[in-house]
């Protein structure tokens, strides 16, 4: 990589792990956790193939540490309530890996679009425009921008193993939010 595009990189990735970790992570703390997750990907970098997907592990890891810490403090308060600790580690340890794929499961089937299904769907569901204003923009009409809607929902089930609509909307709504 070139100077640029390592800058690039690792702002772009900055942006994007704030946003990913601002669901989890304290305000107050997510410029720490972006910094250190970032201190451990430059560290290791020579070793790694996949950089995104090794920054967002350290981070998954980071999450899960940050929980872990804020447990053990809540036990001092609680200390007649074992199991704590290990029901909290356990149960975000779940719902983050389930966020995960699903979030990676939608990005790969996104993938997948053709690029008016793709667009259609973008303006529809992720920059929350109604129909008839996606299908100005896209200069189709509503029976088109309707066809490829459907269809870019119906692949994206299929990618999320085929999960229903309300499954889908829910996958879709924690998505936005995470890049919002």
């Amino acid at each position: 990589m070139t100077r640029k595009s390592d800058r690039e990189f690792f702002e772009r990735s900055c942006e994007d792990l704030r946003r990913y970790a601002r669901r989890w992570i304290p305000e107050s703390e997510l410029g720490d956790f972006v910094q250190d997750c970032m201190t451990v990907l430059i560290e290791k970098r020579s070793q790694v193939e996949n950089e995104r997907a090794f920054l967002y592990a350290v981070a998954r890891n980071k999450i899960k540490q940050f929980y872990e810490k804020r447990a053990r403090g809540l036990k001092r308060f609680f200390p007649s309530f074992e199991g704590f600790e290990e029901m909290t580690m356990e149960s975000l340890s779940t719902s983050l890996s389930i966020r995960v794929a699903r979030h990676n499961d939608l990005e790969v089937g996104m993938q997948g679009l053709k690029s008016r299904q793709f667009a259609a769907f973008q303006l529809r569901y992720i920059e929350g425009l109604t129909e008839p204003d996606a299908a100005k923009v896209l200069s189709i009409s509503m029976a088109t921008l309707k066809r490829d809607l459907e269809r870019a929902r119906r692949q994206l089930r299929r990618a999320l193993g085929d999960a229903d609509d309300e499954q889908l909307d829910s996958i879709l709504r924690n998505y936005v939010r995470g890049r919002g």
